[in-house]
Parts: structure tokens; sequence; C-alpha cells
């Protein structure tokens, strides 16, 4: 190893936005994701450096094997939720102040994407991020996940067929507009406007985890989404609060409280033809780096 140890610890602050965007989208979490980061660096430190060829491959490696055993409990608490579920919303840096990642790290984070990523195993999900969002070799990626090309090989061909129907990620010249019409027309309960907005078969979650009221269902449909907005506008008369439209998961997003001061932040999915996704996270325990003044 030649690089000096103060190289190497700047070093590690250039990647430290790397590593909390591979350990976000493992583990959907924006603590666990910063912990995963830390404790890559406690173990690094107690480390034998001078055997690290390649520093970086060291702390990607670590990192993965750090949020796969974190999934094994992951998997036990998703079994329990309540309702329906929702990634820890991450709501963009200038406005969180939060120097765990840059711009650039957060931009391509993509809901519908992580949604489906559910569905994979956690060697696959680990595989699947590894090689098709971070771009690691082969024999990166066998040596990241300890298991021979072959096995990488086969748990990159299930990922990618459980993820064949996710469609790519598209986020409109528009968009803001359209997120700050959709703001006005689901307080009001603007019937016509929120039927213009939502696409035929857009999907509607609300997360509060069985902590905050919230609809327990994932609804799907611009009929039944419309009939839920314009009934929780007709509900409390157009009440809550707009604290700030915001960058959330690298697109525009909304940062509000509800009619009863619940604090929530809402992403969106976009398509050609408008909303296709409308994701309101409500649980509090995911909403605790929110700014919320």
């Amino acid at each position: 190893m030649t690089a000096a140890p103060d190289t190497l610890s700047d070093l590690f602050e250039r990647s430290r936005g790397r590593l909390f965007s591979l350990a976000y989208r493992m583990t959907a979490s924006v603590a666990d994701a910063q912990n995963v980061v830390q404790d890559t660096w406690v173990r690094w430190m107690g480390a034998s450096q001078a055997h690290v060829n390649d520093p970086l491959a060291y702390w990607v490696r670590t990192a993965t094997r750090l949020c796969l055993d974190l999934q094994q409990s992951a998997r036990v608490r998703r079994e329990q939720y309540v309702g329906a579920w929702l990634p820890e919303p991450l709501v963009s840096p200038e406005q969180t102040g939060d120097p765990h990642t840059a711009v650039s790290d957060r931009q391509d984070v993509d809901v519908a994407l992580m949604l489906a990523l559910e569905r994979l195993s956690p060697s696959e999900r680990a595989a699947f991020l590894l090689k098709d969002v971070f771009d690691l070799d082969m024999p990166q990626l066998s040596e990241a996940l300890s298991k021979s090309p072959s096995a990488c090989r086969q748990l990159l061909s299930r990922a990618r067929k459980h993820l064949a129907d996710v469609r790519p990620r598209y986020v409109p010249d528009d968009a803001q507009t359209l997120v700050e019409e959709f703001w006005r027309a689901s307080r009001t309960g603007d019937v016509e406007a929120l039927t213009r907005l939502l696409v035929l078969g857009v999907e509607v979650r609300a997360d509060g985890g069985g902590r905050v009221p919230s609809a327990l269902n994932v609804l799907v449909g611009r009929e039944r989404a419309v009939k839920f907005f314009v009934g929780l506008a007709r509900k409390y008369s157009a009440r809550g609060s707009l604290i700030r439209f915001a960058t959330v998961h690298g697109a525009p997003g909304i940062v509000s409280r509800d009619a009863n001061g619940t604090l929530q932040v809402t992403s969106f999915a976009f398509d050609e033809q408008g909303l296709r996704g409308v994701w309101i996270v409500r649980n509090p325990e995911k909403l605790g780096g929110v700014e919320s003044a």
C-alpha cells in the first residue's frame, strides 16, 4: 500500500457519499446507512491496512457485508410492518444540511426501483446494486460478496428477472409545475385537476407505520386515487400547511403538515402523461432528519 494515512483519510471522506448511497439503497434507512458508513471506517482503522491493495474496494466490501447483516433483521421488521411500506425519504442536502451525502449521490435514487428491490433476497439485491448501479466488474463483485463469479452471475440473473418490469426513471422538465399543481388540487379536492394530473394506473402509497393514521392499502388506479384525495380535502376542508417544495429523492417533492399537524414528505414518479406514483411518508420514525420548521 503506497498511500499515506492522511491521504487515505481524505479518500474515505471523498468516498463517503458513494458508500452512503450504496448502504441507503440496501437498507432504505438514512440512519442505518450512516451507521454502516461509520462502522466501515471503524473496521478500516482496526484492519491491517498494509495488506490492502485497494482501500475503496475494501470499504465497498465491508459496507456491503454490514448491510447484508442488517437485512436479516430488517426482513423480520418488514413482515410485521403495519400498512404500506416506503423507504425513508431523502430530502435534498441544501434543506437538511446532511453532510453524509452529496447531491450527485442522491440524484438517481428511484423509489419505484427501491420498492421493486424488496422482492429480492439480500444477496440478489446487493449483486444488482453493485453491478448494475455502481458498475463493479465481476471480479470486484465476487470479492465484495465472497462468492464465486458463477454464483454472482446467477444472483444477477435472478435479480434482473425480478426487476424486468421496472420502468426507467423519468423526470420531465415541468416536474416542479406538476407537483405544485398537485398540491393545490389535492388540498382543494379539484376533481378535474386531479384527473388531469394523475395517470390512469397511478399508484398511491401512504406510510404511517401504524403510528399515525394512513391508508393501510396501496391505492391503484386514477379513480380510486382521485376519490381518496377529494375525500381528504372534503373531510378536512383544505386544512394543512405547506412547509416547502423540496427536492426529494432527487426530484421535486413536498414537505408539509396535514390537518392534524402531522409532518409528511411526498415524492412522485412521473411519466409522459403525468404522475404515476404518489408516495407519502408519514411515519414519524422515518422523518426525524427532515427539517420541519
